[in-house]
Order: C-alpha cells, then structure tokens, then sequence
C-alpha cells in the first residue's frame, strides 16, 4: 500500500519512486491503462505488483490535511 496523488504520478515521492524503480515499468504501463485519468480522493487503484514479489499494489489518494472535524467524513 502506498499514497499517491490522485493523478498517481509515481514519481512525485521517495516511496512512490522506489515502488516504480524496483517494481519496474510494467506497474506505471498498468496505471496508465486502468486509470488513465486517475482516481478521486479517497478511492484505490490496485495495480500490478510487476517486480515486487507481490501479486499486487494498492495506491491510495487522501485529501490533504486539514484541522476541520468533519474531513473525514467527506472521504468515505
């Protein structure tokens, strides 16, 4: 599992970059075929796990941080 924007650009993190590096090309390929638009906040995309060892990632996108009480609410 791993967070990402919700354009799930891999490159935009260390630990999003490391996932792409080590994973391979064959996980960003998977992103851009099933989620060519990406996905909304507080939604998954799974994707291969390609070099992982793993069947599969999950890529999550949170909003950004607020202090509103109520933020967590308008996620789910």
């Amino acid at each position: 599992m791993v967070t990402a924007k919700p354009e799930l650009d891999l490159k935009e993190t260390r630990v999003t970059k490391a996932a792409l590096k080590e994973g391979g090309n064959e996980i960003h390929a998977d992103i851009k075929r099933n989620y060519p638009k990406g996905i909304t906040e507080g939604n998954l995309a799974i994707v291969t796990g390609g070099n992982l060892g793993c069947k599969e990632i999950f890529i999550g996108t949170l909003p950004n941080y607020t202090e509103d009480p109520n933020a967590a609410n308008k996620v789910c």
